[in-house]
């Protein structure tokens, strides 16, 4: 498809020009405000969502506090394409080790500014959840270590197509801290934290003895998330103001395309949840009718596993997959590709990788031959013993088969072409069993005597800190 522009509908939100200048927000600390929680009174706190989850409403309402500052209206119109740090500093204080790229992938910068925004919610409600427990618990500790960041699973992709839909990038373009989220994941982690104190600060004030009536659970949680809403504002507003206003899932867009195949010009008119149900669903994938095998030899397989308190979406659908021999995950991945369809899959790229040439084999650096020592660690203790985890994910494009029997594979990843061959990475059989842990198979090419195993059979909950959990959350 050639020549893409893009336009809002006249329904996207607007600010009339002649409005009346508006006295600025005063500043969110951490001070806790008293408020009456006494059951039966009417100024009891309500949050505007009740179940912790980010609701249009809510947005809505940071959107329409956010666009009437001028200030920050401005900063939208110079962050999204100028690093912070350069736009904020003074020329003097500015330092030479500037990072920049030669090749850069073009991310969908609306899906990630919703799963940022969104796992610094999930993170508050963890927080919430959390509030009596120690800051030195293991949990906790782990919690806060990362609050937010790029990582994620497959899962967390389907959650964020099912609730917000997707967008051509030309509607909402790429911005330079969609690009380089480093020091934007820095701002974030630190007010998080920040975050987090407040709400354990507020739990234990309003869980505090007092001459009036009992408090009840209820009263306490609505009062934490009317608090948690205040925070996530500011949230909201730092996202905004280095990606730009964000469309609504729900706000009309003008999709203006030409290709070879369609002349003139042809426009789509459409919310992102419609241009994901007729457009991206309207190919012969569905991502949603997909399911992830892994291969985790610490754990019994033929059994469907997922880890606690692992998520982007508050409510939204769990991270899970299906535990089978790695011949399992070979056969699925074969099928899908005589099929024509690419397979994502998740591995640690650190190990016997060279990412200059694009070769990953566990014959390339002869370790044992200069040293004269034995590598004696089995797959299953390279993940007991945090040796070795999901570290990327990538996709599989090709296999070369011999008697039917894969030996190598064709991977496409996300660095540029200045990596590997163009861009694409030559994967042997071996490394394969030893270090790709997770691959997502369409229904109809995973083991059909799994499919309803997969659909009514409970999940065995790892702890948080199982070492599968480390791609999503880092």
């Amino acid at each position: 498809m050639g020549n893409i522009s893009s336009k809002r509908s006249k329904k996207s939100r607007s600010i009339p020009e002649d409005r009346p200048a508006e006295k600025p927000a005063p500043p969110l600390t951490s001070t806790i405000v008293a408020v009456s929680l006494t059951p039966g009174v009417d100024t009891t706190p309500i949050p505007l969502s009740r179940d912790g989850s980010l609701s249009s409403q809510l947005v809505d309402t940071w959107e329409t506090s956010v666009a009437l500052n001028t200030k920050l209206t401005l900063a939208r119109s110079v962050f999204p394409q100028n690093d912070i740090h350069k736009t904020l500093q003074s020329r003097k204080a500015r330092t030479a080790n500037v990072a920049t790229f030669n090749h850069v992938l073009k991310h969908n910068s609306y899906l990630s500014f919703w799963d940022k925004l969104n796992k610094a919610n999930y993170f508050l409600e963890l927080s919430i959840q959390l509030a009596d427990v120690p800051l030195e618990d293991r949990l906790v500790s782990l919690l806060h270590y990362y609050p937010t960041q790029d990582g994620g699973v497959w899962d967390m992709a389907i959650n964020l197509f099912e609730k917000y839909g997707v967008v051509p990038q030309q509607v909402f373009p790429e911005s330079h801290h969609s690009s380089d989220s480093g020091v934007i994941h820095d701002l974030l982690n630190t007010k998080l934290r920040e975050h987090a104190l407040i709400l354990r600060s507020l739990a234990a004030s309003l869980r505090k003895p007092s001459s009036g009536e009992p408090t009840t659970e209820e009263i306490i949680l609505d009062a934490l998330r009317v608090k948690k809403e205040s925070l996530m504002k500011e949230v909201y507003t730092i996202l905004t103001t280095v990606f730009g206003a964000v469309p609504s899932p729900d706000e009309k867009f003008i999709w203006e395309a030409t290709c070879s195949c369609c002349s003139p010009k042809e426009n789509w008119e459409g919310t992102p949840k419609e241009f994901y149900e007729q457009v991206v669903l309207a190919g012969r994938y569905n991502p949603s009718e997909s399911l992830t095998i892994g291969n985790d030899p610490r754990n019994e397989y033929n059994k469907i596993y997922t880890i606690d308190k692992l998520g982007n979406i508050w409510g939204g659908r769990p991270v899970r997959w299906l535990n089978l021999e790695i011949e399992k995950l070979k056969e699925a991945v074969v099928a899908m590709i005589k099929n024509d369809y690419p397979v994502f899959f998740s591995c640690d790229i650190e190990k016997f990788t060279d990412k200059k040439t694009g070769i990953m084999d566990t014959t390339l650096f002869e370790y044992e031959s200069a040293f004269e020592i034995t590598l004696g660690l089995s797959k299953a203790d390279r993940l007991r013993f945090r040796d070795s985890t999901m570290t990327h994910a990538m996709a599989i494009t090709g296999v070369h088969l011999q008697s039917g029997k894969p030996v190598r594979y064709k991977v496409e990843n996300s660095w540029g072409s200045g990596h590997g061959q163009d861009g694409f990475f030559v994967m042997s059989d071996k490394w394969f069993e030893e270090y790709v842990y997770q691959v997502v198979v369409h229904k109809p090419y995973a083991p059909s005597e799994f499919i309803e195993m997969w659909q009514n059979a409970e999940s065995i909950v790892l702890p948080p800190w199982d070492t599968l959990g480390h791609l999503a959350r880092i």
